[in-house]
């Protein structure tokens, strides 16, 4: 039996080129599918300045979305529900902010009503947000009644006063009422509506005890 030697040789260096080149294509596919964190922080700016709202164009992961390993919280159609919610526990509250390898910003957020959390596509800057979530505000600037002095709380043991109105902020606060009497007397100092209620709100001060104030809706006081 006689073997062609060149073309045996031939063929074998093109199996080995492919076994090669094949490897090659994974181990770079892999090594180019997943970012990095760059850099990983606590937001430090006014609480009230981070609330944010989620238009369902970027899913909630467990971590940035292209670090390997990252899980779906909540999809795109989730969180467009929230952004369109009449609903003040829907907002959400961003609190950390990452940077990957590939200059991709994501923020940590929390819903209002804390069922959501964890890391959303925020845009390629810090600078404000973007992406998966804007800025919003969660209360609107209202008109003054035309009467500011005299009011009273109706039922102070059901209905107190508020720091924030509940809701309006990520763990909103009731506000100290130890200094309040029965049938003491407040004067409004401001008005504003839940964006998405509509519900109006007083911002009130004790007439006769002023570290007595805080923020109660309209039909209350």
């Amino acid at each position: 039996m006689k073997f062609d030697t060149k073309k045996s040789l031939y063929v074998g260096l093109a199996a080995l080129s492919l076994v090669a080149a094949t490897g090659f294509a994974t181990t770079n596919a892999n090594a180019k599918t997943y970012a990095t964190v760059a850099s990983n922080s606590t937001l430090t700016s006014d609480p009230t300045t981070r609330n944010v709202v989620t238009n369902g164009t970027n899913a909630l992961y467990t971590k940035a979305g292209t670090l390997r390993g990252a899980r779906v919280i909540a999809g795109k159609g989730t969180l467009s529900q929230y952004g369109s919610s009449n609903s003040s526990q829907q907002y959400f509250r961003a609190y950390r902010v990452a940077t990957t390898n590939r200059g991709s910003v994501y923020y940590k957020v929390v819903s209002f009503n804390g069922s959501l959390r964890g890391w959303i596509y925020g845009g390629k800057t810090t600078a404000s947000f973007g992406g998966g979530i804007s800025s919003t505000n969660t209360m609107t600037q209202a008109s003054m009644p035309s009467v500011t002095k005299g009011y009273t709380l109706a039922n102070a043991a059901k209905n107190s006063l508020w720091v924030n109105p509940k809701w309006s902020q990520y763990k909103a606060q009731p506000a100290d009422m130890s200094g309040y009497k029965s049938g003491d007397t407040f004067t409004v100092t401001g008005a504003a509506t839940k964006t998405r209620e509509g519900w109006l709100y007083y911002q009130v001060t004790d007439d006769n005890n002023s570290a007595v104030t805080g923020v109660g809706y309209s039909p209350v006081v």
